[in-house]
């Protein structure tokens, strides 16, 4: 990490992150400082301890014993003891209040980006999610950024502040003995500098293979539970347990290596250390009295103690955002980078119609579409008009452009050529939002959500209408079947239905989409897996629907549509008038 790196690392803090990240750091010069005071505090308890008369030779004791009208001398002695811990205690209080405000901090940010990066996405376009594999973009929400709070963030604030304590108590140790604390800088700095500068580039590159295997496991698992199903069936379970093992036992060695990289040059100092101190004894009985050693003795092995945690921090910390700091490299990415297409699509929230009728029909004009860098058309030159208050089938063979079509229509896809028309109003982003909400749509597989029954038919929806639930599953035929269940509305058939038949689940997804009360219902192959009786239940009562709403049917069976008033064959670009 460089100062470049500092500089972006700035840049993803938003204004109030700033200013508290700038009133950490102050915090922790001054904890720096009264860490720096509670070591040096020990200094004139053990000169009198070692030697009574300086209470009388040294000017500032000499003044507090006549201060304070203290006649014995030990007294004195304990008076500086107690201020000594004093100092040890308001020191570490202080270190407390710092540590809570450093986690808060930390947590606190990753909970905003992780936030803001979960809107990002929900503000892409349909054709972002196209792109990108869903997995990643859950990795990216969830586990990158722990990495990026547990790797960077907390270690750079944990790092800045023992380089704080550091240097000042290399200072004090400069003012009270400037040989032997040049001395002792030099014995223990050199040794991380080493090890860091031989394992650094083993340690980026760690860093970079753990995302790919974490990459690869999310994908694993994803891929592993959604076709469960068909893992069941042919038997292939121990393949995707090797696959899992192979990406999993990476992660867990490239996370080792980190830490042992990181963990172990105390045992190496911790050595070094000690037959240190026995030098620095001989050196100080070679410069002064017996007496005058101990004092000094005491105030740099304390002084040890505390820096010698603090350097292996800073090496540690610095490890540790090395290893982690491709994270902050993706999030980066996501934020800075692509900070002009958010405020875009952010904007576009903000300039929507206040009101947008439809009255009369929809027309489809020189309608042309093709996916980006792709050179054939999907669509091409599509005309066609459909009158509201009609049933109308789209039919063609699979492949043949349908569910694009209806993706265009329903305004997942912007970057068609063309235009649609409704009510003589173009469609356009500002208008979009508004005329989404006069559709409901009935894919061809049905997402069920890990919820209620309720919660699955009002989707996205807080203030249930129960009557207007119970309504729609009697439109669909599901009244037997949910009186049957124990918890009747309040029945949970697991992570996407998975208790439930397809046909159970078309009929949900067609409930949900006449919960919404549309004006246009759009159903992509929706009754296929429906058996005959229970389709002609279900078309008959979307036919007595269509009275007063629009009903679009999409279908590679033309039979399954003979009904509609009107079908448009997607391959032969005809309207066929029934």
């Amino acid at each position: 990490m460089n100062s470049f790196d500092l500089i972006n690392l700035w840049k993803i803090f938003n204004y109030k992150e700033k200013r508290n990240f700038s009133i950490l750091i102050f915090l922790i010069g001054i904890l720096a400082i009264l860490q720096s005071a509670g070591v040096l505090s020990i200094l004139p308890f053990m000169y009198v301890l070692m030697d009574p008369t300086i209470i009388e030779t040294n000017t500032i004791i000499s003044s507090l014993k006549n201060f304070l009208k203290i006649e014995n001398d030990q007294n004195i002695l304990i008076i500086l003891g107690l201020f000594s811990i004093f100092s040890l205690f308001i020191s570490n209080f202080f270190s407390i209040i710092v540590l809570y405000l450093t986690t808060f901090f930390s947590y606190m940010h990753g909970h905003r980006l992780s936030v803001k990066l979960f809107d990002l996405y929900l503000s892409k376009n349909y054709l972002f999610f196209l792109k990108n594999s869903s997995s990643e973009l859950l990795k990216n929400v969830t586990e990158e950024i722990d990495r990026y709070v547990g790797g960077v963030i907390m270690p750079l604030i944990k790092g800045i502040s023992k380089l704080f304590s550091s240097v000042i108590l290399i200072f004090v140790l400069i003012f009270v003995n400037a040989k032997i604390a040049i001395i002792t800088f030099l014995i223990f700095a050199p040794i991380y500098i080493f090890i860091y500068i031989y394992f650094r580039f083993k340690i980026i590159e760690s860093g970079k293979s753990l995302e790919i295997a974490i990459s690869n496991r999310h994908k694993i698992i994803n891929l592993g539970f959604r076709a469960i199903k068909y893992i069941k069936l042919i038997g292939s379970e121990l393949y995707w347990q090797k696959k899992y093992v192979s990406q999993s036992f990476l992660k867990a060695k490239f996370y080792s290596k980190n830490q042992f990289i990181g963990q172990s040059p105390p045992f190496v100092v911790e050595t070094i250390a000690y037959a240190g101190l026995i030098f620095i004894i001989i050196f100080l009985i070679s410069l002064e009295q017996n007496t005058a050693l101990i004092p000094s003795l005491a105030l740099f092995s304390i002084a040890a103690y505390k820096i010698a945690p603090a350097i292996h921090q800073i090496y540690s910390s610095y490890v540790k955002i090395t290893f982690h700091f491709d994270s902050f490299y993706k999030l980066y990415t996501e934020f800075v980078l692509e900070k002009v297409d958010f405020q875009i699509n952010k904007d576009k929230n903000k300039n929507y119609q206040k009101s947008f009728f439809y009255s009369k029909k929809i027309i489809f004009k020189n309608l042309s579409f093709k996916y980006n860098n792709e050179e054939n058309y999907i669509l091409k030159n599509i005309n066609l008009e459909i009158t509201k208050n009609t049933t109308f089938g789209i039919v063609g063979e699979s492949g043949s452009g349908k569910t694009t079509l209806l993706d265009i229509l329903i305004g997942l896809l912007s970057n068609y050529e063309g235009s649609i028309i409704v009510d003589d109003i173009k469609l356009n982003p500002v208008n979009l939002k508004l005329w989404q909400k006069k559709i409901s749509y009935v894919p061809q597989n049905i997402y069920m959500t890990d919820e209620s029954i309720m919660s699955n038919i009002a989707f996205s929806e807080n203030n249930i209408d129960q009557e207007k639930v119970w309504k729609c599953i009697d439109m669909v035929g599901l009244r037997e079947f949910i009186d049957s269940l124990p918890h009747k509305l309040n029945t949970n058939f697991g992570d996407s239905g998975v208790q439930l038949s397809g046909g159970q689940k078309q009929r949900i997804g067609i409930a949900r989409a006449i919960y919404r009360d549309p004006e246009v219902l759009i159903l992509d192959e929706a009754t296929n897996s429906l058996d005959k009786k229970t389709e002609k239940t279900i078309l008959d009562m979307l036919e007595k629907f269509s009275e007063n709403k629009t009903v679009i049917f999409v279908s590679h069976d033309i039979n399954a549509i003979k009904f509609c008033k009107k079908i448009y064959n997607v391959k032969t670009n005809t309207i066929t008038i029934k």
